[in-house]
């Protein structure tokens, strides 16, 4: 059974959802990663009502429930716990095809998170590679719009001649500016480990945004080598979500000086990822409970020590 179809069967056995996704290393192939250390596989699902779905969900698969989450999830309480990132998760699910990990958020959430960038860890993860198990119209363009405005976030930490690879890179980087986690438990080449396990994929899906980026032009003999026109990047700023749109209308003075524009978004997307960041690991801790917790964490701290080896 391919992983497509393992996350359909895991789906099936679970309340209607909207859309879902599934995404990282236990479902695309990184750097790092064999077949006998495959990780949790990794969801994302898109809800009409949080509550509800896990008032249903509890009824017909107990067991993806700790103690804690068992009692706080279904309860008035799970829109508190969802915080500033909208989104929680259910880690260490045990199934006989695999291990798994879903984080549930609203379709209300989900639109404002991914226009605004008021929150970042939604919009982050949907600029890496996903698999759509369950999509709609709606949130197809919400995602396209998420990765455009990524490819001017990031374009502007590039120099005039680069290349896609070097894109790509500051692209799954933009999530990752100030993530405590990255301090603590994730492998420190984590970034660089998903651009090249999972360089075609990404360069499919981001090299038509790319050739509908006025401000990038594809070397017409090598394909992968790009130019950035900084002027023309300047000039379509004013496309970037509204809340960090308004952070760099706040912070600088002069947007066609692009190294005050690196500044501007790393200093905003520094501060948003690390609170969240924290935030969501509290969030963990109390939707799991703490054995859940150990098990998952326990297997990112040692890929973190090897990786040092």
């Amino acid at each position: 059974m391919d992983i497509k179809d393992k996350l359909k069967k895991f789906i099936e056995k679970r309340p209607p959802v909207v859309a879902a996704f599934g995404y990282g290393s236990g479902v695309f192939k990184q750097t790092g990663y064999n077949e006998k250390s495959l990780p949790q596989i990794d969801m994302i699902l898109v809800v009409e009502d949080v509550r509800r779905w896990h008032k249903e969900n509890k009824k017909i698969n107990p067991g993806d429930y700790s103690w804690t989450g068992a009692c706080l999830l279904p309860s008035p309480l799970v829109k508190k716990m969802s915080g500033k990132t909208h989104i929680i998760y259910q880690s260490n699910i045990q199934q006989e095809d695999g291990v798994y990990k879903y984080g549930i958020i609203s379709k209300s959430d989900f639109l404002v998170c991914m226009t605004t960038w008021e929150s970042f860890y939604v919009p982050g993860r949907f600029q890496k590679p996903l698999l759509p198990i369950v999509i709609t119209p709606e949130v197809e363009v919400l995602i396209q719009n998420n990765r455009k405005c990524a490819v001017i976030a990031a374009a502007c930490f590039l120099p005039g001649e680069t290349s896609c690879f070097d894109l790509y890179m500051y692209v799954c980087s933009l999530s990752y500016f100030g993530d405590s986690r990255m301090y603590i438990a994730e492998n420190p080449e984590k970034v660089r480990n998903i651009v090249t396990g999972s360089y075609d994929r990404i360069h499919e899906i981001y090299a038509p945004v790319v050739e509908s980026c006025d401000f990038l032009k594809f070397d017409t003999e090598k394909e992968e080598q790009l130019t950035v026109d900084r002027i023309a990047l300047s000039a379509v700023l004013e496309s970037l979500p509204v809340t960090l749109k308004d952070y760099l209308k706040e912070n600088v003075q002069d947007w066609k000086n692009m190294e005050e524009v690196q500044k501007g978004i790393r200093v905003y997307l520094e501060k948003v990822n690390f609170n969240e960041s924290i935030g969501q690991t509290a969030k963990g801790l109390i939707s799991n409970g703490l054995i859940r917790s150990v098990a998952y964490v326990i297997p990112k701290l040692q890929k973190k020590f090897n990786s040092k080896k």
